[in-house]
């Protein structure tokens, strides 16, 4: 009963603090930041479905994805997404979901040794109205390390990023027109605990944007 509470309160939580970029639908093994998937290299390939909850009460928007993304055994990894961007007009009577976009996304290892790697790559080459916005263009470097304990594992990642990867107009105020050449930092835990270990146990992550 108690994991069933813990689950609950965490699916509640990333709905409240959700945003445009939705969750799990870029490459790697995070929410929206960036890395290798470790456990999943060479696969043929991987289809993600996700919702999120940007907006509630008076005016209720939602942003919704489609992804597909294939990894390597060297570690690269290429991805293509569709999402449907939120709403985030002012007003009640009149909402209307925005338009769609179509994103690539792209990343490899430059090193990576047993436990520490650093990965490069562009995510968020987007088109919306049969164009690219140069904007949300997500170039990234990033550091991470994985430890092990037991039956537990964590990985942390430092990144430095532009666009998207570091900004969101709909949950930043810092976000400036001219993101794409506006660098910024980020941070990433996930701890994998024995939890559901039959499916690969259970993944506590927690991104940070600086």
């Amino acid at each position: 009963m108690i994991k069933k509470h813990l689950i609950f309160i965490l699916l509640a939580t990333s709905f409240l603090l959700s945003n445009s970029r939705v969750s799990f639908t870029r490459p790697g093994a995070f929410m929206r930041a960036s890395d290798l998937e470790r456990q999943n290299q060479n696969k043929l390939f991987s289809i993600t479905i996700a919702s999120e909850v940007t907006s509630i009460g008076d005016i209720v928007s939602h942003s919704s994805g489609f992804a597909y993304n294939k990894s390597y055994m060297n570690g690269t990894t290429w991805g293509l997404s569709y999402i449907m961007l939120p709403y985030t007009g002012i007003d009640e009577l009149n909402q209307f979901q925005a338009e769609d976009e179509i994103g690539f996304h792209f990343q490899t290892p430059i090193y990576s040794s047993g436990r520490s790697s650093i990965t490069g790559g562009i995510q968020d080459v987007l088109i919306s109205d049969d164009i690219v916005n140069i904007n949300d263009l997500s170039f990234f470097l990033n550091f991470s390390n994985t430890s092990t304990s037991d039956n537990y594992m964590l990985t942390s990642l430092l990144g430095l990023g532009t666009g998207k990867m570091a900004f969101d107009p709909h949950s930043s105020a810092s976000y400036i027109s001219d993101s794409s050449s506006t660098l910024g930092l980020y941070g990433a835990f996930k701890l994998n605990t024995p939890f559901l270990k039959q499916w690969g146990g259970m993944d506590f992550i927690t991104e940070i944007v600086a």
